[in-house]
């Protein structure tokens, strides 16, 4: 979860394009393309306000990298 501010492709496939699509798709209880999946997947029925305080918790998971040692 680390450095993801700024990044532009999420999922194994690319299909959600910002941090708050891929929130949404999980919020509806993701998109399944295995009935077996529909047992486990549920929505997660976030409010606005505690989607939003989760993009920012994410962000500040940001920094800089740490440095190799030689």
């Amino acid at each position: 979860l680390r450095n993801l501010k700024g990044r532009s492709f999420f999922l194994h496939d690319g299909s959600a394009t910002s941090l708050d699509e891929l929130i949404d798709n999980y919020d509806r209880g993701g998109l399944v393309h295995r009935r077996t999946a529909r047992l486990w997947l549920r929505p997660l029925k976030l409010s606005g306000e505690e989607k939003n305080d989760l993009v920012q918790f994410i962000y500040s998971l940001s920094g800089e990298l740490a440095k190799e040692r030689p």
